[in-house]
């Protein structure tokens, strides 16, 4: 029994990393195509639930990653390539199990 327990979980654990790999690769397209502007407010929204996030997830073991991808994002959104540092800031968020503001759906639709 514990075999096939063990079996189903990895293969639900395959699963969902080929379907996460497939998510990261479309929204990666979808940055390399977002406008500046667009970037921009990107990277302002992202600091923003960065900076949420950050007190509890500090000291967490993915934490360090995190913290280091989204100031490497930050940098380059003060540097004048917000299309790289939000690309960076989504990264950051995801790292922390975390789906980025920039990646819902609004209310409106």
């Amino acid at each position: 029994m514990l075999d096939r327990t063990r079996a189903v979980l990895t293969a639900s654990a395959m699963s969902l990393a080929i379907a996460s790999g497939f998510a990261v690769s479309a929204h990666a397209a979808v940055n390399a195509n977002m406008s500046k502007g667009d970037a921009q407010d990107a990277c302002a929204t992202l600091t923003k639930q960065f900076d949420y996030l950050a007190p509890t997830k500090k000291g967490l073991p993915y934490w360090n990653e995190a913290h280091s991808e989204f100031q490497t994002g930050k940098k380059a959104c003060d540097g004048g390539n917000p299309v790289k540092g939000a690309t960076a800031m989504k990264q950051s968020i995801r790292d922390m199990y975390v789906i980025p503001d920039t990646d819902r759906k609004n209310d409106n639709g």
